[in-house]
């Protein structure tokens, strides 16, 4: 064939050109945990034209392909023995909610999207108790944007910078704890393993000696309120038009809380309805259409679907302990 997909098995590449030099390739499927060696195969052969990863996003379906699992857990992927209560896959670069995750970031970077910098945090073996982490074969490890690791003081973590420019330096509370190189050799990215502190974590890009971008992670305080951002505020009436609203529990400063796990309570009035609530966590077993929902890592999502009348949208948030809030959603014809 002159063009030929290929799944999990761009390895072969190299010796399947020397037998036909004239096909075109790619990768129809691939293993997150692969992205830089496949990023390294296409942009280090003209024949080789691209990567396509299993997959885009988090869906319902092939329960536990992607997971990560404790000490403990039923072990083993999701075609070897039920795993429930995972009832959906956990493979993606984008999670349930329409989240980029750290892979996701990473990925942007070595493609060189829009993206130079970022910063997440590996979950700690034992971490709550909960013993070794294992990822499965469509798994990476967990980490998060989080700098919320209360119980670990004093004891190492590790913190993932991914990196656009020659090197990178971290500090902890304006404290300098080193700086290393980000380049094809390193991959891209830069792990410092650091004593947990809470405080402020800064990543900046350094270019010839000269700082040129920072992102932070900062512990936050405790959960008091709840936080609503709506991503549409003015729908068609026509009873199919959606908006999607991401909710987070928030500390004073507004800073999401990462380990939030509240139960939020929601009502709506006027000319729409609450088509589906859901988090991320793809063990989380409430139905879709229930009014009341965890938060997960501290945010969910909620999406809103338009009546077919002129007015608005009232969308009201609530929990016990946390400041409730409301958002509005206009509609019209």
């Amino acid at each position: 064939m002159d063009i030929t997909g290929y799944n999990y098995l761009i390895h072969k590449a190299e010796n399947d050109h020397k037998r036909i030099p004239s096909r075109v390739m790619m990768q129809t499927e691939s293993y997150p945990r692969d992205a830089f060696s496949n990023w390294a195969m296409a942009t280090g052969h003209q024949y080789i034209i691209g990567d396509f990863v299993w997959t885009s996003i988090d869906y319902l379906g092939e329960s536990g392909i992607g997971r990560y699992w404790y000490e403990g857990d039923t072990p083993g992927e999701h075609w070897e023995r039920p795993l429930f209560p995972w009832h959906a896959a956990y493979c993606g670069d984008i999670d349930l909610t329409g989240r980029l995750k750290p892979i996701g970031h990473y990925r942007n970077m070595l493609w060189q999207g829009d993206e130079r910098l970022y910063m997440a945090v590996r979950e700690p073996h034992g971490w709550n108790g909960k013993g070794k982490i294992t990822a499965g074969l469509w798994a990476v490890h967990p980490s998060w944007e989080s700098w919320n690791w209360e119980g670990w003081e004093g004891r190492d973590i590790d913190v993932v910078v991914f990196s656009r420019y020659p090197g990178v330096r971290l500090y902890l509370n304006d404290q300098l704890i080193g700086e290393k190189p980000t380049n094809r050799s390193s991959e891209f990215k830069a792990v410092f393993t650091v004593p947990y502190k809470s405080g402020t974590l800064k990543a900046v890009g350094v270019d010839n000696g000269r700082e040129c971008e920072t992102t932070l992670l900062t512990t936050s305080g405790k959960p008091y309120a709840i936080k609503m951002t709506t991503q549409e505020r003015a729908l068609r009436a026509d009873g199919q038009d959606l908006s999607f609203v991401r909710v987070e529990v928030v500390d004073k400063e507004g800073r999401r809380v990462p380990n939030a796990s509240h139960l939020i309570r929601f009502s709506i009035k006027g000319s729409g309805e609450i088509q589906a609530i859901g988090n991320a966590d793809i063990t989380d077993l409430t139905p879709f259409t229930s009014k009341e929902w965890k938060v997960w890592k501290g945010e969910l999502l909620v999406v809103v679907r338009s009546g077919q009348k002129s007015g608005t949208i009232s969308l009201s948030a609530s929990s016990d302990g946390l400041k409730s809030v409301v958002t509005r959603i206009k509609t019209t014809k």
